[in-house]
């Protein structure tokens, strides 16, 4: 079975980039829902279609990273299985 470093482990570095974008993300869909439920409809077009971008790009980051730490989790698993 190879060795690895604790300390060299990039899982818990991966792992706490994906909480923040969670984070992150949590934020501008509770925004995105909150432009939306306006009764008043004083929604002002150009927040919108930035917080729905905004949206969009973590959605897609969040999905990078998690490949991300997949990827990672595999050449540690055939690196402790060699």
């Amino acid at each position: 079975m190879g060795q690895f470093p604790m300390r060299e482990w990039p899982i818990p570095f991966e792992f706490s980039e994906v909480c923040k974008a969670l984070n992150k993300t949590r934020g501008l869909y509770r925004r995105y829902l909150e432009l939306h439920e306006d009764p008043a409809n004083n929604v002002i077009k150009d927040e919108l279609e930035w917080t729905t971008t905004e949206l969009r790009n973590a959605l897609r980051s969040i999905e990078w990273d998690l490949e991300d730490l997949d990827d990672t989790i595999d050449i540690l698993l055939n690196f402790i299985v060699l």
